[in-house]
This record gives structure tokens, sequence and C-alpha cells, in this order.
């Protein structure tokens, strides 16, 4: 699913990252998808809406630079009509069903595989309260699958 060259290290979680991703998949059936490299490549585009739809808590760890909440998506959703939808949790499991439930309104939307995790594994850049930050929320130390020089914290 990735790409760019890695560690041995981060190979063997990419590879976590994929199994888990691809075992959760049947969760959210004929989405669409988009690869942390494709996301990168159009984020200097416009017409691009990139939605985390994790909690509050883990939001406040770090985001995906210029992402919207899913809240934020609902109360001002006409205004992102017309444009692409990214949306992006931890692995992909609940962008996926965020994905699946914009199918009835006839959305342009993708789910990023692999999510906030794969994007550390193409040294995505992420945001905090504070400014750039490398720090991702993680549910427990099983999940420990960033990037080398990025820092899971739950």
């Amino acid at each position: 699913m990735f790409n760019s060259l890695f560690n041995k290290s981060d190979e063997s979680k990419r590879a976590k990252i994929d199994k888990i991703y691809q075992s959760q998949r049947s969760s959210f059936p004929g989405i669409q998808e988009i690869t942390p490299e494709e996301l990168q490549k159009m984020q200097s585009g416009n017409n691009l809406t990139i939605v985390d739809t994790r909690t509050n808590e883990e939001q406040e760890v770090s985001m995906l630079p210029g992402a919207i909440t899913v809240e934020h998506f609902k109360a001002h959703q006409e205004q992102y009509r017309g444009s692409k939808i990214v949306a992006y949790c931890t692995i992909g499991v609940r962008s996926g069903m965020f994905v699946k439930s914009l199918e009835q309104g006839d959305w342009d939307a993708y789910n990023l595989a692999g999510a906030i995790l794969g994007w550390t594994h193409v040294n995505g850049d992420l945001m905090s309260d504070e400014g750039p930050t490398k720090n991702v929320h993680i549910h427990g130390p099983g999940m420990k699958l960033t990037a080398e020089g990025y820092e899971p914290v739950w």
C-alpha cells in the first residue's frame, strides 16, 4: 500500500497497519479509498476537504493540517458540496464508516487507507493547537505503529 522507502522496523509497522485495515474493510464495502501518498500530492490543490473522524481527545493531540471535525462538516456540509472529501481516523475504520454514510448524499468521498498511522509513514505533517507536532494519539501500546520520528500518545 505504501510506496516509500523505510527502515525494517517501519516496514513491519506498515505491514501491520495494512493487515488491520484490510481485516476491517468488510465493514464499509464499496467505498473509494486514497493512499497517504495520493493525499500528499492532492494537498496543494484546491477543492479538498479533510475530515478527522476521531474523538476530540484524539484531535487535541494532533490533526492533519487543515482538517475539520465531523461535527463541523455536518454543521456546514453544503459549503463542502462539490469538493473531494477525504476522511481519516487512527487506522481507517471509523473514517471508512463515515465515508460509507456519505454514499446516500452523492458525495465524492474517500477513506484515507491506513489513516493517521499510515500518514506518519509518508512523513506527513501534523498540527496541534501549539503548532507542528510529531505526536499521534493511539489507543494503547498495542497500536504503537507510527513511523520512526513520531511519538505515539495514549
